[in-house]
């Protein structure tokens, strides 16, 4: 589909998304005026026509929605609004769905039936007007505000980014950073909380990497590493970069973590990237697709409300949706044989970054 696009576009989902609001707010207004003017045949059959086509319309903006988030790289800020406009799309294609369905039956009755009825039906497409026009404010303020889509130039990473800050850094919104270098061993000891394993059992030494410098590698042999730190955080993004070609097994971003049975979490292994949850104990799996990560990576898991987002190397690779759990903590599960090496570990608050 990508060659019908212009070059501008990231997507076909702008191309689309105008036709729903154009389309439902002018059956609206139609449908006002077949109130009014009750003996005119005309008002009735173009309200159906226009809702129906407004329907169908809505249920080409929501679907090219959830497909236009693969294709765009979202800044922090802007994981919230998204939620909150795929939230709202969805509530709002349901409504108009079943206004449409009503006038195709009313449209098959020939509109006879009790006045009563007309009205109602006018009410609930008037309120799904304000989740239409709700819904937009979120996607103007996804493109206008945060730039999601726009096409801007994104200066390459340097050694100075990366080598930034050799520590462990907290903020007071929650918000973490850890860059282990030289003092990783001692920061895993005494800033992290272990609730599988023991420091004792992993053998965790700092190695020079000639890009990065100092780094931290995980030396484990089939046991189970699970450690967190900071406070509790309701909507989090998280970030890892990290080397797995030594390590046979899976390393788990995890966060909403409650305890040891209960947290989010995202997976990746040699082959698989998977977004799921522990719910006491059980392994309950969002969405799972083939990966091939080799020598240095970057990963990154966004839990935002029913929201969940897996991305390696910038790309969106798995989206899946559940209920939301309480604020958690964020942390590393690491589980196999082998190394794995650690550049950095950053987790920020999503709630803070939207304000």
């Amino acid at each position: 589909m990508d060659i019908f696009l212009p070059d501008w576009a990231p997507n076909i989902h702008p191309l689309i998304v105008h036709f729903p609001i154009a389309l439902l707010i002018t059956a609206v207004g139609m449908n006002l005026l077949m109130l009014i003017f009750r003996k005119t045949e005309g008002f009735k059959y173009t309200t159906a026509l226009l809702y129906i086509l407004g329907a169908v319309s809505t249920v080409a903006a929501y679907f090219s929605g959830r497909e236009a988030v693969d294709t765009v790289e979202l800044p922090p800020a802007a994981n919230s609004i998204l939620g909150n406009h795929a939230d709202l799309a969805l509530l709002t294609l349901l409504l108009f769905l079943v206004v449409a369905i009503i006038y195709l039956v009313l449209w098959w009755k020939s509109f006879k039936v009790n006045n009563r009825v007309l009205y109602a039906v006018f009410l609930l497409a008037a309120a799904g007007s304000v989740l239409l026009m709700r819904t937009g404010e979120y996607g103007g303020r996804m493109v206008f505000e945060q730039g999601v889509g726009v096409k801007k130039t994104v200066p390459e990473e340097t050694a100075d980014d990366v080598r930034a800050d050799l520590s462990f850094t907290i903020n007071e919104d929650g918000s973490w950073t850890w860059f282990p270098g030289a003092e990783g061993k001692r920061t895993l000891e005494e800033k992290f909380s272990w609730l599988f394993g023991r420091p004792d059992q992993v053998t965790i030494l700092t190695t020079v990497d000639d890009r990065f410098g100092p780094v931290l590698s995980l030396q484990t042999e089939q046991i189970t590493a699970l450690f967190v730190a900071g406070d509790t955080i309701k909507s989090v993004q998280a970030d890892a970069r990290v080397k797995m070609d030594e390590f046979d097994g899976t390393l788990m971003i995890v966060h909403h973590l409650r305890d040891s049975l209960n947290y989010d979490f995202l997976a990746i292994s040699k082959s698989t990237m998977k977004l799921g949850r522990f719910i006491a104990g059980k392994e309950k799996i969002f969405q799972e697709k083939p990966v091939t990560p080799t020598g240095w990576v970057s990963i990154r898991v966004v839990g935002d409300g029913r929201h969940f987002r897996g991305y390696l190397n910038r790309k969106l690779v798995a989206h899946g949706h559940s209920g939301e759990l309480p604020p958690g903590l964020v942390g590393l599960r690491v589980q196999g044989n082998g190394t794995v090496s650690l550049q950095n570990l950053k987790v920020l608050s999503l709630a803070e970054a939207e304000d």
